[in-house]
């Protein structure tokens, strides 16, 4: 199977505002992770047939692997084990990219938390 048909699922849920990363899913749903060298593909027939598991919105969104390793980087030395990578930046810029390619709309809005997002109003 091409990258193009493999999808990276990302937690809303684990990524901060104070974080530097974005986390994603590990194999197998099996924890969360910054380096993408640790986390899981997922095949888009596995996300499809559970969409509101993997894409709702509210905690995480599935997209292609492609639009992940093309936001990639380098982690800063010393604050992955072994400088494990490479990551994507918790930015703006990330996000946009994100949100623009999840598998499908999710049923949810998504609301990342980054550096210089708007706060979530609580009720």
């Amino acid at each position: 199977m091409s990258d193009e048909n493999m999808f990276y699922v990302i937690s809303l849920k684990h990524t901060k505002r104070t974080d530097r990363y974005i986390t994603i899913w590990r194999s197998d749903d099996s924890g969360y992770c910054y380096p993408m060298a640790w986390a899981g593909r997922y095949p888009e027939s596995r996300i499809r047939q559970h969409l509101g598991y993997y894409n709702t919105g509210s905690c995480d969104v599935a997209v292609p692997c492609h639009v992940l390793d093309y936001l990639a980087i380098p982690p800063m030395p010393g604050e992955i084990d072994n400088d494990a990578g490479p990551v994507v930046p918790n930015s703006a810029e990330s996000w946009r990219r994100i949100l623009a390619n999840t598998i499908e709309t999710p049923k949810y809005e998504p609301r990342p938390e980054y550096k210089g997002a708007r706060y979530r109003k609580t009720a």
